[in-house]
């Protein structure tokens, strides 16, 4: 499907590749350098809060640097409430927010990013101890040891973390901008979700690196007639005009079009989590990412490696786990992996 993204779009005199957003093209899954499928809508994460309970309290809603945002924290634990939450049961919704899009940030604003891109794509070692990696788990840990993050986090499951900032327990949860579709039968009538992205640069106008995944469900047959193939490659692109793209957000996803928010009232007419996290890409050097890799490993030394670092994040946030011996054990099993498979 690679031609699809030089088609021109139906409602617009822009081809595909032109008008979906930033880095779409550079990120969407792809084999071989070949795509397979066109992304249509995204999906985007970060930290979510209660717009209100920042308001009140006078708190920053847009950190811009590392420091910035410690103090942030600082000032939501002094209020006796919990800075960040998430589920512990599924840690990998941490990586919303901290995940290894942090590495890239970290990369880039050291002047590395184009070596790192291309270690973490191909799986070239270290991974796990990456001096960037190693930077964002240090990071976090320092945040758990001043009890930033919940106690007895591992026992919370995704609505139980959510409902925490509902309840005014907790001020920013990790998770995706799906969360105000997710919890709408639960949340107050006047509530509205914002958002921000963790800042791990020291200044202001250092790159924010957000979660950002590219969505598409619909693939092309290759065993099908030609006329089929064509007129399915014809729907794909249909897909991408301004009215589908607002039934798309309608539903709590991120439109793809990078034109969407052109129109204030196109945009006030979208919920106010997609729309927080569109208006901070429109509001800050954002850079997106989705951690594709362009290699797969197999031997089972890998799902074990990864198994060892996901069980550790509960206890890493909570200042309890060093992240160095686990890093350590995990980068061993990985590169017993790669031996494996290379083979």
């Amino acid at each position: 499907m690679e031609s699809v993204w030089d088609q021109s779009i139906y409602d617009i005199d822009q081809t595909v590749k032109e008008i979906t957003t930033e880095g779409t093209y550079e990120i969407a899954g792809r084999y071989l350098d070949e795509s397979y499928t066109i992304p249509l809508w995204a999906n985007g994460g970060g930290l979510f809060y209660n717009q209100q309970l920042f308001e009140e309290h006078g708190w920053n809603q847009n950190p811009k640097t590392w420091d910035e945002f410690v103090k942030l924290l600082e000032e939501i634990h002094a209020e006796g409430i919990i800075p960040i939450t998430f589920p512990g049961q599924y840690p990998y919704y941490l990586d919303y927010s901290f995940g290894p899009v942090k590495a890239f940030e970290l990369a880039d604003i050291n002047g590395n990013l184009e070596q790192f891109t291309e270690d973490f794509r191909n799986f070239n070692l270290p991974q796990y101890l990456a001096e960037e990696n190693i930077e964002r788990l240090n990071r976090i840990y320092e945040l758990g040891q001043k009890g930033y993050f919940p106690s007895g986090i591992a026992a919370l499951n995704h609505t139980q973390a959510q409902m925490q900032v509902l309840q005014g327990k907790a001020a920013l949860v990790s998770t995706g901008v799906w969360v105000e579709n997710e919890m709408k039968e639960s949340a107050p009538e006047d509530f509205k979700w914002g958002y921000m992205a963790v800042p791990f640069g020291d200044r202001p106008e250092d790159p924010k690196w957000i979660h950002h995944v590219p969505q598409s469900s619909f693939m092309v047959w290759s065993s099908k007639p030609e006329l089929n193939k064509q007129w399915a490659k014809e729907f794909i692109v249909w897909m991408l005009n301004m009215d589908v793209q607002e039934r798309i957000a309608d539903a709590g996803q991120l439109p793809i079009r990078q034109d969407y928010l052109d129109d204030p009232q196109r945009v006030s007419a979208l919920q106010n989590a997609p729309k927080s996290l569109l208006e901070y890409m429109n509001n800050n050097p954002v850079k997106t990412e989705n951690g594709v890799r362009k290699v797969t490993l197999t031997d089972p030394s890998y799902a074990q490696a990864m198994k060892i670092f996901s069980e550790a994040v509960t206890e890493i946030v909570e200042g309890k786990q060093d992240p160095m011996p686990i890093l350590e054990e995990a980068e061993k099993l990985l590169e017993k992996a790669i031996e494996v498979d290379h083979k």
